[in-house]
């Protein structure tokens, strides 16, 4: 009934012209090529309309309008893909052409795996049946590891990407991969650094692989910044590929006090925004210009202090972010009136402190500098109620089990690989526990905390910050303003 057929097909086209199940039946009922290549046009590379097609065929018994369509379409060069090959390899199977399965696989084990992630049953399937056929198909161990792993079986994926790099060691995604199990299912990060190094020296000029390394080495603590800090140097072409890598580059400069050289290559650079990357560059510009701040402050050149504050408040158009309305700058405020009162603008430096001791949305580090500025405006009594408030948020919230705010703006960490929340939480509680320490003037017991985050986390940029200004002999607040708190 080969007339009733074509006329449903027209009359189904009619009423949806991009039903593309009904112009591969165009073409298994005509088997033109001018079929064909409409349905191919239609297509314009998509893999994956065309594998959902295949499937349906070959689950509705009709594998031999499977293999067909699938075979006449695999040359076309806008479908290269590994999984066609593969699906052909066990279509012929199922129809007993088995001693043409192994060349399928092999043009499968040859395509680019760009794009290629396969999640469906069929895929898992036709996988696994290539690797029983070929058991040296080196991609197709990987593609069946991407495959399990989506799905939570992890020791099968990981067993699939080690024969995979057996097979064959100069793809680099396999380690990589590798690297990321070692690190969220086995726990090993030692293990996980070795496989990002086989990645990386399989793909030397792969950003985003050095970007996940480093991301490695800071989540684990498996280099210290200044070790963080060569590598990139040492491969600054690769970084420059990066807006985040270039940020991490700039971050660690901060870390480790070159402040002018990150604001050069803040400068120097045009960066775009991103998700997940919201306020990096940004707090990477306040941090080079309040640290080079307070370096002048100390140094008695105050002019050249308050012309770092201010610059920290407006950021450059070339920085691709602007300020958050709701940006806190208590602590600009604070050093601001610190710069006004070195000057002997007493009514300067007062309309700074107003501003830092204005009351807060809710307790934090800017607590700290509001407790200070209140101290300089005379209200002891005030500033001592605000630093006990931020010792007792600090106990309160290291017994606070912590979740991962989804909605957030921006996320605090990198996802990729797994962060421990509570060690998270209990560094930011023993910091803010520090600035209330510092804030009563019990320097001592705020600095051992202090070296205490940083002995775990030593990339706790605020950290270092304050560490800094109280090695600098600059501790805050002064001894006679910490006095009025005892």
């Amino acid at each position: 009934r080969m007339q009733e057929a074509e006329t449903l097909i027209d009359e189904t086209l009619t009423l949806d012209p991009l039903c593309f199940r009904m112009m591969a039946e165009r073409f298994l009922l005509s088997r033109s090529r001018a079929a064909l290549d409409a349905f191919i046009g239609a297509l314009a590379g998509d893999v994956q309309t065309l594998l959902d097609i295949v499937y349906e065929l070959a689950w509705s018994g009709l594998c031999e309008d499977a293999l067909l369509l699938l075979e006449s379409t695999n040359g076309a060069a806008c479908l290269n893909h590994p999984m066609p090959g593969y699906t052909l390899a066990w279509l012929a199977a199922q129809l007993g052409r088995a001693a043409e399965a192994p060349h399928f696989i092999e043009l499968a084990e040859a395509a680019s795996p760009l794009h290629c992630f396969p999640a469906r049953l069929e895929e898992m399937i036709v996988l696994e049946d290539a690797i029983a056929r070929c058991p040296g198909a080196a991609r197709a161990h990987y593609y069946l590891g991407n495959l399990y792993y989506d799905k939570r079986r992890y020791d099968e994926a990981i067993q699939c990407w080690r024969r995979s790099v057996e097979l064959d060691p100069s793809y680099s995604i396999p380690w990589r991969n590798l690297g990321l199990a070692e690190f969220n299912i086995r726990r090993d990060p030692a293990a996980a650094d070795r496989m990002y190094a086989r990645a990386f020296a399989a793909s030397p000029g792969d950003a985003r692989l050095l970007y996940e390394w480093d991301q490695l080495k800071k989540r684990a603590g498996l280099a210290s910044p200044e070790d963080r800090l060569r590598t990139l140097e040492q491969h600054s072409a690769l970084a420059d590929r990066r807006d985040d890598l270039t940020v991490e580059l700039i971050t660690l400069l901060n870390q480790t006090g070159r402040y002018d050289e990150a604001l050069r290559r803040l400068e120097s650079r045009r960066f775009s925004p991103w998700e997940g990357g919201e306020g990096l560059v940004s707090a990477q510009y306040v941090a080079a210009h309040k640290a080079l701040g307070h370096s002048a402050l100390a140094a008695g050149d105050a002019a050249q202090a308050l012309g770092h504050f201010e610059a920290a408040r407006h950021y450059p158009e070339n920085l691709g972010e602007g300020k958050h309305l709701l940006t806190l700058e208590r602590d600009l405020d604070y050093l601001s009136g610190l710069a006004a009162e070195q000057l002997g603008n007493k009514a300067l430096a007062q309309q700074y402190w107003r501003a830092a001791a204005a009351p807060l949305p809710s307790i934090g580090y800017h607590s700290f500098f509001q407790a200070l500025a209140l101290l300089k405006l005379g209200d002891a009594q005030q500033a001592r109620t605000i630093l006990r408030d931020l010792a007792g948020y600090a106990r309160a919230q290291s017994a606070v089990e912590p979740k991962i705010d989804y909605f957030a703006t921006s996320l605090p960490n990198f996802l990729l690989f797994d962060d421990d929340l509570g060690k998270r939480n209990r560094i930011e509680c023993a910091f803010l526990a520090a600035l209330a320490h510092l804030g009563m003037g019990e320097t001592a017991s705020a600095q051992q905390q202090l070296e205490q985050v940083l002995a775990e986390d030593p990339n706790h940029l605020a950290a270092i910050e304050i560490v800094r200004w109280i090695r600098s002999g600059n501790s805050i607040p002064a001894k006679t303003e910490a006095e009025s708190l005892q």
